[in-house]
């Protein structure tokens, strides 16, 4: 349990430290780095559900970075194509309201990450960010909760220094 939580406090920093940059060059492929931590947290602590999804919430960032340049119209498709993943996969793992408010933010976060760029990319991640606080306190999760309020933070911080910056549009 040792090395799955040092794994899921690398994955934090990451996360944090990607989010607290006041550019978005890079941002989704180092948070694609962070998730894909997250996900080994959670396979090493043998929680299958929070290993899938995090797998391929960082499939989809990764996938995203990928395709930046790429026409808006495959952009869309693969926003469409992850979103329903994530839809499909939080409902065969589960059905209550918690696992809803999953299935939305892996819909919005898709989204948000093919389509938006600037400062709407930063706020959508970061509503998507909301949700999954929310899903941690439902669940009654406090590690989570911290962890996701200091990512919120974070998020807050670079979305202000982007713009202090002038590197909101961008």
């Amino acid at each position: 349990m040792v090395v799955a939580n040092l794994v899921g406090v690398l994955g934090l920093m990451v996360t944090v430290l990607a989010l607290l940059r006041r550019s978005n060059r890079g941002l989704l492929l180092i948070l694609g780095c962070g998730v894909l931590l997250w996900a080994l947290h959670y396979a090493l602590l043998g929680e299958r559900a929070g290993a899938l999804l995090h797998a391929l919430g960082a499939a989809c960032l990764l996938a995203a970075h990928l395709a930046a340049a790429a026409a808006l119209r495959l952009r869309l498709l693969a926003a469409i194509a992850f979103a329903l993943g994530g839809v499909a996969l939080v409902l065969a793992l589960g059905a209550g309201v918690h696992d809803l408010i999953l299935a939305a933010a892996s819909v919005l976060l898709a989204l948000v990450q093919f389509l938006a760029r600037g400062a709407l990319l930063r706020a959508g991640i970061l509503c998507g960010q909301g949700l999954f606080l929310a899903y941690a306190l439902l669940v009654g999760s406090l590690p989570a909760s911290a962890a996701t309020a200091l990512c919120l933070a974070a998020g807050c911080i670079g979305l202000v220094r982007m713009q202090r910056a002038g590197t909101a549009v961008n």
